[in-house]
Formats: structure tokens, C-alpha cells, sequence
């Protein structure tokens, strides 16, 4: 299993998600994020696949975790990488667009 932020995986936050939530599953799960980290003293960049990330997503799916997932504010260039390889295609992007954000 990929792991994420303190050893976390993607599995783990679902599953306190809906732990917290009372939930037996998600109608949608999304991946936020997809610029890697940075630290900002060393330079180092956090080597998480993208492909590692949308796999472990789509077998919770499978798993029945999650009905359905989705990306958020997801640049072109990720969306055609992932579309190369997924099973499970995203169902949504959602984009963050005001007059703040352009």
C-alpha cells in the first residue's frame, strides 16, 4: 500500500472517514492534492505515484468502500496520464474557479 502524510495510506483515511462520518461507504471519494511536496529547506519532493494513488483508489472501490471517485482541481496534463491507465475512470474534476483564483 502506498504511503501517505505520517504513514497513513489512502486506505486508512478512508476508512477513518467513515468511521468518523458513522458510514459503511463514500457515494464519492477524490483525490485533492496532486502536486507532490516540497520541502521548502531541503528542496526534497515527496515520490508519490500517481498511478500508485488512483490504483489504491479504485481498489477501494472494488472493495466497496466507495461507489464512485473523482479528482479535484486536476490539471490536464494528470487527468490524460490517469485516463492512460485506469480501470475505473474519474467520474468528476471538480475546479476551483472565482475571480480570487484565475
Amino acid at each position: 500500500m502506498l504511503e501517505l502524510i505520517d504513514g497513513a495510506t489512502i486506505t486508512d483515511a478512508l476508512k477513518d472517514t467513515l468511521s468518523n462520518l458513522q458510514l459503511d461507504y463514500l457515494d464519492m471519494y477524490v483525490i485533492h492534492d496532486l502536486c507532490p511536496k516540497v520541502d521548502k529547506d531541503t528542496l526534497n519532493v515527496d515520490k508519490v505515484s500517481l498511478q500508485d494513488c488512483w490504483r489504491e483508489m479504485e481498489h477501494n472501490k472494488n472493495k466497496g468502500l466507495c461507489r464512485s471517485l473523482g479528482l479535484v482541481n486536476c490539471p490536464t496534463v494528470f487527468l490524460l496520464d490517469i485516463l492512460t491507465f485506469c480501470e475505473t475512470k474519474p467520474a468528476i474534476n471538480f475546479l476551483e474557479i472565482h475571480p480570487y483564483l484565475n
